[in-house]
C-alpha cells in the first residue's frame, strides 16, 4: 500500500476530538545503497515523536524493532527499554523504532480491533489503538491503571485531554 493511503486510512480512524490534530508523516533519504529515513508523529504542527531508520540502523544494528508485528529483521539484542531506564521527557529512546516500525504497526492496525492493539506488545500499535475512534472513553479510563510506555502514555493523556 502506498504511504499516502496507508496515511490517509490510519488518519480517518482517528477520534473526532484529534482529528487534523494528529498527523502521520514518513520521508526516505535516497542515496545509493541506503534505506534511510524517518517517520514523525506530530500534534497541530508540533513534531511529537521521531522513527530515525538511521538510528535505529546505528545503534541496534536492524531496522525493526521486537515488537514490531512479523518482521525478520528485528533489532539484534532485546532492548527492551524499562519506564526506570528511559531518559526523562523522552517518549521514546533514540533509535528504538524506524520508519519501518511506523510503516508495519500503521499498516497492521488497519485489520485490528482496538483491543488487540491495546494488548500489542508494540508501543506504536497501543498509541494507535489509543488515538483509534472506536475506543471509548471508559476504556481510555481503565488503561490510566495500566503500565504504559511513555509513548502510549502521552497519547493517553492528549486523547483524554482532548474529549
Amino acid at each position: 500500500m502506498q504511504w499516502s493511503q496507508l496515511k490517509k486510512r490510519v488518519e480517518q480512524n482517528l477520534a473526532e476530538s484529534i482529528k487534523g490534530k494528529v498527523e502521520f508523516f514518513t520521508t526516505a533519504y535516497r542515496k545509493p545503497n541506503s534505506s534511510n529515513g524517518r517517520g514523525w508523529i506530530t500534534i497541530e504542527g508540533k513534531e511529537i515523536i521521531n522513527f530515525s531508520t538511521m538510528d535505529s540502523r546505528t545503534i541496534y544494528g536492524r531496522y525493526y524493532n521486537e515488537t514490531t508485528p512479523d518482521t525478520k529483521k528485528r533489532h539484534a539484542t532485546h532492548i527492551k527499554i524499562e519506564p526506570q531506564e528511559r531518559n526523562e521527557g523522552q517518549l521514546t529512546e533514540e533509535g528504538e523504532f524506524s520508519r519501518f516500525d511506523l510503516h508495519i504497526c500503521m499498516f497492521e492496525s488497519l485489520n485490528m480491533t482496538p483491543d488487540k492493539m491495546l494488548d500489542h506488545d508494540s508501543p506504536i500499535l497501543q498509541t494507535l489503538g489509543i488515538l483509534d475512534k472506536r475506543t471509548g472513553k471508559r476504556t481510555l479510563e481503565k488503561l490510566k491503571d495500566r503500565t504504559l510506555d511513555n509513548l502510549p502514555l502521552f497519547f493517553l493523556n492528549y486523547r483524554l485531554t482532548n474529549e
